[in-house]
């Protein structure tokens, strides 16, 4: 499907249920935050710190056991996910039900982490755009975590409708996704006014190889 777009994923993550999403990060190797601990540096240095697309709580659980002391916020757009997460977190995470497209805050952010390929839930035309918008939720100085996975890599559970794009069917519905090529984020951080870009590699404990770019605003 060449015309699809982050509003076609709607329906996908509506019809996902939590603990579906919940088995993809173990067979993937995310359940125990392997990715978190590689931005151990930033977390540390931060005091206000904002996840985009908090889905069911991965990285929350993370950053409520280990900065609880820090200024948590989260945006989720799916009600489901969000109302989970506000049961769960409300007390320590300000946590909005919203799209990060329609994200409007006078807080600006130190650290804002968008994890576990969530850019890749953008079409490639899409994600300069928003990219764009969350540099300007940055502090001076903020830096913005987009971890994905590697662009040589087709996503668990799925099959790919061209190089970089891939389809996922699960539970009647269909989700759509576009993994950026290294030389794509080095000019999407320039295109949004980033003065530099750090890459992070890693791999998961079931062998799958992800990667984190950290954009310096």
């Amino acid at each position: 499907m060449k015309d699809w777009s982050n509003q076609t994923n709607t329906a996908f993550y509506a019809n996902l249920h939590i603990e579906t999403l919940k088995e993809y990060a173990v067979k993937g190797g995310l359940s125990e935050h392997i990715d978190m601990v590689q931005l151990k540096p930033y977390l540390d240095e931060s005091m206000k710190i904002l996840e985009v697309g908090a889905c069911y709580g991965r990285v929350l659980d993370f950053l409520t056991q280990n900065y609880l002391e820090k200024k948590l916020f989260a945006i989720e757009r799916d009600k489901k996910y969000s109302d989970s997460l506000i049961n769960k977190y409300g007390e320590n995470v300000d946590i909005k039900n919203l799209d990060i497209i329609d994200f409007e805050t006078e807080e600006r952010f130190d650290l804002i982490l968008w994890m576990w390929s969530g850019i890749s839930d953008f079409s490639e035309n899409e994600q300069p755009n928003v990219l764009m918008h969350l540099s300007h939720l940055l502090s001076d100085g903020g830096k913005l975590i987009v971890e994905t996975l590697s662009c040589n890599a087709v996503p668990l559970n799925s099959s790919l409708d061209t190089p970089k794009t891939y389809i996922i069917k699960e539970e009647n519905a269909v989700g759509y996704g576009y993994i950026p090529s290294e030389k794509e984020m080095d000019r999407y951080s320039k295109d949004i006014g980033c003065q530099k870009i750090s890459k992070i590699p890693y791999q998961t404990k079931t062998g799958r190889d992800r990667v984190l770019y950290v954009l310096f605003k």
